[in-house]
């Protein structure tokens, strides 16, 4: 069963590896093309597919931590929030937690560093500007602590 494990979690690492970098590609076009919807929608899937596969690999913090950027990439991509410079350089924040909680290292332990509660914090902080909600409508399970303790 280890061994199956191990071998999932190798494709996990490559396929990971593969999104982030298509993610960071369309991240630095929409620095130029803010308005563009299939940017924006291929960097929805990468997370999308990483929060799957968290879910999967039953790692509930990078689950977490994916789900809370789904969550604001849907909302820019329904139009409720707009790509400003300061969401570009937050979704540039992200795609460096999601490389390092996707890096073998980061997946053994599944653990949030202190730089992926920040950026996680400020997620959640452009969904409460744009919803007026508490950090506890956008974070769930084990990560939801680690928020709500630096309130």
């Amino acid at each position: 069963m280890e061994l199956q494990r191990a071998l999932i979690l190798e494709s996990f690492f490559v396929e990971s590896s593969e999104g982030l970098t298509q993610m960071e590609q369309a991240i630095r076009e929409l620095e130029t093309r803010p308005e563009d919807m299939e940017l924006l929608q291929g960097i929805f899937r990468v997370v999308h597919t990483a929060k799957g596969n968290a879910g999967i690999l039953r790692l509930p913090n990078l689950l977490t931590f994916a789900h809370s950027l789904e969550k604001l990439l849907d909302e820019v991509r329904k139009r409720n929030l707009t790509m400003t410079p300061e969401r570009v350089a937050l979704l540039r924040a992200s795609l460096e937690v999601l490389r390092e909680m996707t890096s073998p290292a980061g997946a053994d332990t599944d653990t949030l560093s202190e730089r992926a509660k920040d950026v996680l914090g400020k997620i959640c902080a452009q969904l409460e500007s744009d919803r007026g909600r508490t950090k506890e409508t956008f974070v769930e399970g084990p990560a939801s602590a680690a928020i709500n303790d630096r309130k």
